[in-house]
């Protein structure tokens, strides 16, 4: 099903790679779009219960993906996939103190509204 949806690309230099690398997958707005979920807080859990959240503001009209792969190569569980929320940011911008924005990667589970 995420193959099937438009793929956005984000270019970015992360700490986990050390590098900056071309991630490629769904926008993550087109797949809430899809589903038809509510534009509501979503959280993104990854597979060792690390958690951060998006509210709808930053979700519309950004460039959030669920990162399939990485410089053409699929991300698996040694690279941060299966999945790896990813989106541009300006130097020196991060995520909240509360996980706000956190870039979640090996995640496995999305929960739609609170």
């Amino acid at each position: 099903m995420l193959l099937a949806l438009p793929q956005g690309e984000v270019t970015a230099t992360t700490p986990e790679l050390g590098r900056e690398a071309v991630f490629k997958g769904p926008l993550l707005q087109d797949l809430l779009v899809f589903v038809e979920a509510a534009m509501v807080k979503t959280r993104f859990v990854a597979s060792d219960g690390y958690s951060g959240y998006l509210l709808p503001e930053d979700i519309n009209g950004s460039d959030y993906i669920l990162a399939l792969e990485a410089d053409g190569k699929p991300l698996g569980l040694d690279t941060q996939g299966p999945l790896w929320l990813i989106n541009t940011r300006k130097p020196g911008e991060g995520p909240g103190k509360d996980k706000r924005g956190s870039h979640v990667w090996a995640l496995v589970y999305m929960h739609v509204g609170d």
